[in-house]
């Protein structure tokens, strides 16, 4: 009900164990629905479902507390998670039935697309392990493995 109503009432939030403090990031995101923490720690990546695109969070540096809109995406973003090597991998459906898992770096630039339909119209995560994708979804009942 949340996608089809365009609700944006999703967060960022802050929890800080020593105060015992939960503090807001980030307010008005619609379907907030994966966040990724960058290699060296100085932003997050956040993706927003409902609007098909991803914000960058600064957590260090002269943008410390600010976003903005990395990238806009071809579907929907359904999670992200941060790779070895410092890239990112988002599962993204898109409205014409296809699915993709995209490989990308904290500049917003793709590195790689994968369709990954033979596994399912819609996927809802993209994983990287020994050199190979691990890809989920909520509508199988199988991970998929490229």
């Amino acid at each position: 009900m949340a996608m089809l109503s365009g609700d944006a009432t999703g967060r960022l939030m802050k929890y800080d164990p020593r105060r015992k403090q939960v503090s807001v990031l980030m307010r008005g995101l619609a379907f907030s629905n994966g966040v990724a923490l960058s290699q060296d720690k100085s932003y997050l990546l956040v993706t927003e479902t409902t609007l098909f695109r991803i914000h960058k969070y600064w957590l260090t540096g002269t943008k410390k507390g600010t976003s903005e809109i990395l990238m806009l995406l071809p579907g929907t973003p359904d999670n992200i998670t941060k790779t070895t090597n410092g890239e990112f991998l988002v599962a993204v459906n898109s409205p014409t039935a296809r699915a993709l898992a995209m490989r990308i770096d904290g500049e917003g630039r793709i590195i790689e697309v994968l369709d990954v339909t033979f596994i399912s119209q819609t996927i809802s995560e993209v994983h990287e392990h020994d050199r190979r994708l691990f890809l989920g979804s909520v509508t199988v009942d199988h991970v998929g493995v490229f």
